[in-house]
């Protein structure tokens, strides 16, 4: 086989490779953003538990005030006290209050819950973001240097051919016009 198309091989092999890693790191893009999409869509999920959860703790607060009130009212009514006057109504008031307190504090923490939830999604989509940058940056550098060796490849062969080196990497020379080979640029494909 003549070293032109020894060249024109190598180059073909080099390029089913390039070939590959670029769709690998294409792949890897793709997956990225599946990943982060999937990742955010059952935070999105949890909140919407977050909100559940609160809502059932601040009713189960306000069905314990109740019971609570409702026990109140028939011990003071069952001793013959007004319970809507005087200590008594001063208790039913502070259990209201602490219940009010205790439903605040529950729709406080869902709140944060929810915030903190929310800048794991950011984290997430900046992440993926970032990864579908940098290996962009890689295809495109893929690409870039596919192009040159093509390039080197195409300005090899336009010099003159190329005659095999004494047991070492291709030289380039002048095959072709049969004359001196031009001498010491090595090629390693």
């Amino acid at each position: 086989m003549d070293p032109v198309t020894l060249m024109l091989l190598s180059g073909a092999v080099q390029t089913v490779g390039a070939g590959i890693g670029i769709a690998g790191k294409i792949g890897q893009m793709r997956g990225a953003g599946r990943a982060a999409r999937l990742q955010q869509y059952q935070i999105w999920q949890n909140t919407d538990m977050v909100n559940r959860k609160s809502t059932f703790e601040q009713n189960k607060v306000s069905d314990q005030l109740d019971e609570v009130s409702a026990a109140q009212t028939n011990y003071y009514t069952g001793g013959g006290i007004d319970p809507t006057w005087g200590s008594p109504a001063l208790m039913q008031a502070e259990s209201a209050a602490a219940a009010e307190q205790d439903r605040l504090l529950i729709a406080a923490r869902a709140q944060q819950e929810k915030a903190d939830m929310a800048g794991q999604a950011a984290g997430i989509q900046s992440r993926a973001s970032d990864t579908r940058r940098a290996l962009g940056v890689g295809v495109a550098t893929d690409f870039l240097n596919l192009a040159s060796s093509w390039m080197s490849l195409g300005a090899n062969i336009a010099k003159g051919g190329v005659k095999p080196g004494a047991g070492g990497p291709m030289r380039i020379g002048t095959v072709i016009r049969g004359g001196q080979g031009m001498g010491g640029q090595d090629f390693y494909g």
